[in-house]
């Protein structure tokens, strides 16, 4: 289904279907945390659309475009906070907050954002967890005549300049010479915050050298250093 998919960013005419993605998503899939005083407090049937629209657009926003139906979007803002981040309910469990969440990191970093920050919900809490955030605490927020416990979060977004590449699926090592084309790779890499953070890599051949035995990551320069001599260029995307 994902091949599909397109994440975007956002454009106003995409507004009244992220009103609905969020009004539906939040009184069904949040339904299991919250009361119905709470859901009808965080989203009521009449949101302020123009309130909404200037903050999408003043935030970097992507949605998730499914054949012309808006099935996920989030936003990221100058706090360096993940402002908002929700799937379509009948589209749950695949995957496309993960996408939308990794071009948001991307923005940031571009940013040169070294931490990022949300207030996760109950519901959301382990899925930010599952992505590296750690909760710096828990707090109740009043919104709209409501108190909500929701989580503070935090997560690192630059690693090591010299972080070690640990392949559990493909190892270079083992490898007579990097072949043409790429290779996918499931790797961990140490991040100060996360421990080891997985990621897949899609590597391109750029030399041919026999035998690799230790791999570098350059985050800043997106290059995979093989022996200290070989450079290939990564793309890097989060699980």
């Amino acid at each position: 289904m994902f091949k599909d998919i397109k994440i975007r960013t956002f454009q106003k005419e995409d507004l009244e279907q992220v009103l609905q993605l969020f009004y539906e998503t939040v009184h069904t899939v949040n339904a299991k945390d919250y009361n119905e005083l709470q859901l009808q407090a965080w989203a009521p049937e009449r949101l302020d659309r123009e309130r909404w629209l200037q903050s999408l657009e003043k935030n970097i926003c992507y949605v998730a475009d499914y054949k012309g139906v808006i099935v996920g979007f989030g936003d990221y803002n100058d706090d360096h906070y993940v402002d908002r981040l929700f799937t379509h309910k009948d589209y749950q469990g695949q995957r496309i907050a993960s996408y939308i969440l990794q071009k948001l990191e991307k923005e940031a970093v571009n940013l040169q954002h070294r931490d990022i920050y949300t207030e996760a919900s109950i519901t959301a809490k382990p899925f930010f967890e599952s992505k590296g955030f750690i909760c710096i605490k828990e707090q109740n927020k009043q919104h709209n005549g409501q108190i909500f416990i929701n989580y503070v979060m935090k997560n690192s977004l630059l690693i090591n300049e010299k972080a070690i590449f640990h392949y559990f699926t493909a190892s270079f090592s083992s490898l007579p010479a990097l072949k043409a084309g790429t290779l996918e790779a499931a790797i961990c890499i140490s991040s100060p915050v996360c421990g080891l953070r997985p990621v897949r890599a899609a590597l391109s051949r750029t030399s041919n050298v026999p035998n690799p035995i230790s791999c570098t990551f350059s985050p800043a320069a997106k290059e995979l250093v093989i022996d200290s001599t070989t450079v290939c260029k990564t793309t890097v995307a989060s699980f």
